[in-house]
């Protein structure tokens, strides 16, 4: 039920910051990682989203920012997003 998102902010991220969406043979494919967190969270379904927007604003703020992984900018963001739309 997640794989639309999880391709859509996958693609979102290594688009936004040039990033890679696995950088080595042991990291779990971007999109495969996003839909395993958002399965295992349970969270509403509008954080994600707001997780992208967060991303899209920082790029906005610092355009020449670059991300070297996507599961870490994608989950940290997801983390901030949560705490802002679930309190």
């Amino acid at each position: 039920g997640h794989h639309y998102i999880a391709e859509l902010s996958a693609r979102f991220i290594c688009h936004l910051f040039c990033c890679v969406a696995a950088r080595t043979k042991t990291d779990m494919p971007l999109p495969s990682f996003i839909s395993a967190v958002l399965q295992r969270i349970r969270l509403h379904s509008n954080v994600p989203y707001v997780a992208l927007v967060l991303l899209q604003r920082l790029k906005a703020r610092f355009p020449r920012a670059r991300g070297s992984s996507g599961h870490r900018l994608f989950l940290s963001t997801l983390m901030i997003a949560s705490k802002m739309v679930c309190e």
